[in-house]
């Protein structure tokens, strides 16, 4: 088996880190404007590509920026934030590629709780304006790569957390047969 194998058959197998109620501090993030926003430029380059999983990192390059936490003076509960943070947002696009497909394939359900986290830590961000404002701009367009990365389930859940798109309950009657 190559090295590679290895290393990638490791980070799948790891464990999704575990919630508890000391996380709550996680939900201070660090003050201020987004940092890293893309430039029109670079949407605009982005958006010619075509390329639907490049809108998918972009949002999630943010959304990381975003759920940055404030200094915490425990060391390790600030370990165990960023490691909630790393198992949905990682840290290089390669990584964030990779999650995004593992949500696609339906192979992150062992990530639900630290998903579920996040999206709840959405609901009162400080900066939930200006990321809805960018979400906006990459995804509320008619625009076939933007309808594509809309179906992953890991973007349709942060588009939700960020209020752009609610999730839809099956009708009743469908319930009931």
């Amino acid at each position: 088996m190559r090295t590679e194998g290895i290393l990638y058959l490791a980070a799948r197998s790891r464990a999704a880190p575990r919630l508890t109620p000391d996380m709550l501090p996680c939900a201070r993030f660090r003050p201020g404007p987004l940092r890293n926003l893309p430039s029109q430029a670079y949407l605009s380059a982005l958006l010619s590509t075509g390329d639907a999983r490049a809108l998918g990192v972009a949002l999630l390059m943010v959304l990381r920026d975003a759920f940055d936490p404030s200094a915490l003076q425990d060391i390790a509960l600030r370990r165990q934030c960023n490691a909630v943070r790393d198992a949905i947002l990682p840290r290089d696009a390669m990584r964030q590629r990779a999650i995004l497909e593992r949500f696609a394939t339906g192979q992150a359900k062992p990530l639900g709780d630290a998903l579920g986290l996040l999206i709840t830590l959405l609901a009162d961000h400080p900066q939930r304006e200006a990321l809805r404002r960018f979400a906006s701009q990459l995804f509320l367009r008619d625009f076939p790569p933007a309808h594509e990365i809309r179906r992953n389930p890991l973007v349709a859940a942060m588009l939700a957390g960020l209020g752009l798109f609610s999730r839809t309950q099956p009708p009743a009657s469908s319930v009931l047969q």
